[in-house]
C-alpha cells in the first residue's frame, strides 16, 4: 500500500514536471515571437518612412515641442499595442487558463491589462518627454543630463514601487507567520540583504503560480512571499525559495 501511494507521488511529480516544461517551452516561444514583432515593427516604421507620416500628423494636431512629442508618442504606443494585442491576450490569458493558473475573470483580467497599458503610457510619456526636453535644452550635453535624471528616476522608482506601483494591481500585509518572518529575515541578513519587512502578497485572487521577491531600495526594501507559497509550502521550502531569489540580488 505504502508503495502504491509512493508510486502515484512520484507519478503525479513527473506530470507536473512535463506541465511545467511544457508550459514554460510554449512561454518562451511566445517571447521570441513578441522580439521579432516588435523589430519587425520598428524596422517598418523606419524604412516605410511611417514615422515621418506620424510626426507629420503629431505637429498638424497640435503645436509646441511638448506636445508634438507627446502626440507622436501615444500614437505610436496606441498602434504597437492594437498590433499587438493578439499575442498578449494568447500569452497572457489563454497560456494561463489552459495550464489551470489564471484565476480571474476574462473582465478582471482586461482592468488589470488597461491598467498595465495605462502606467505604461504615463511612465514612458515622462521619460520620452525628459529626453527631448534635455535634447532641445543642453544641446549636444543631451546624454549627461538626461543619464543623469534617468539614474535619479530609476532610483525613486525603485523606491516607490513596492509602496505605490505594486498596490496598483496587488493587497500586501505584513507576513502573520512571526516565526516565518524571523527565520526569513535572519537568511536576508545572513546574505547581507538588508530587509525593512516580510510581507505577504496576495496573489491568490488572480493565478495559482506562487511567487517570493526581493523589491524596494533602502527604507522601503522589503521580501515579498505570495499568499499561495506562504499556504501551500512548508517553512525550509519557502526559505529554498527566498534563497533563490537572493542569489539574484547578490550575484
Amino acid at each position: 500500500m505504502r508503495r502504491s501511494v509512493e508510486e502515484q507521488k512520484n507519478n503525479n511529480n513527473i506530470g507536473q514536471d512535463q506541465k511545467a516544461k511544457a508550459y514554460n517551452r510554449l512561454k518562451r516561444r511566445v517571447s521570441y515571437v513578441e522580439i521579432g514583432l516588435g523589430l519587425a515593427f520598428l524596422l517598418i516604421l523606419l524604412l516605410t518612412g511611417w514615422t515621418f507620416n506620424l510626426r507629420d500628423i503629431a505637429v498638424r494636431v497640435a503645436s509646441g515641442p511638448f506636445w508634438n512629442v507627446l502626440i507622436y508618442f501615444l500614437f505610436l504606443t496606441a498602434l504597437f499595442e492594437i498590433i499587438t494585442l493578439p499575442l498578449a491576450v494568447y500569452s497572457r490569458f489563454v497560456i494561463e487558463r489552459r495550464f489551470g493558473l489564471l484565476r480571474q475573470s476574462g473582465l478582471a483580467w482586461v482592468w488589470d491589462y488597461i491598467k498595465g497599458v495605462l502606467l505604461s503610457l504615463i511612465l514612458g510619456g515622462a521619460a520620452i518627454e525628459a529626453l527631448y526636453f534635455f535634447i532641445r535644452v543642453t544641446g549636444k550635453w543631451w546624454w549627461l543630463s538626461t543619464g543623469m535624471i534617468f539614474a535619479f528616476f530609476f532610483v525613486l522608482m525603485a523606491q516607490l514601487a513596492p509602496v505605490l506601483i505594486m498596490p496598483i494591481f496587488y493587497k500586501f500585509k505584513p507576513l502573520a507567520d512571526d516565526d516565518l518572518s524571523a527565520r526569513l529575515t535572519a537568511l536576508c541578513e545572513r546574505t547581507g540583504a538588508r530587509v525593512r519587512g516580510i510581507y505577504e502578497w496576495g496573489l491568490s485572487s488572480k493565478t495559482a503560480a506562487v511567487n517570493a521577491a526581493l523589491v524596494g531600495w533602502g527604507p522601503t526594501r522589503r521580501v515579498i512571499l505570495s499568499d499561495n507559497l506562504v499556504k501551500d509550502f512548508s517553512a525550509p521550502e519557502v526559505e529554498v525559495i527566498l534563497a533563490h531569489e537572493l542569489g539574484h540580488h547578490q550575484l
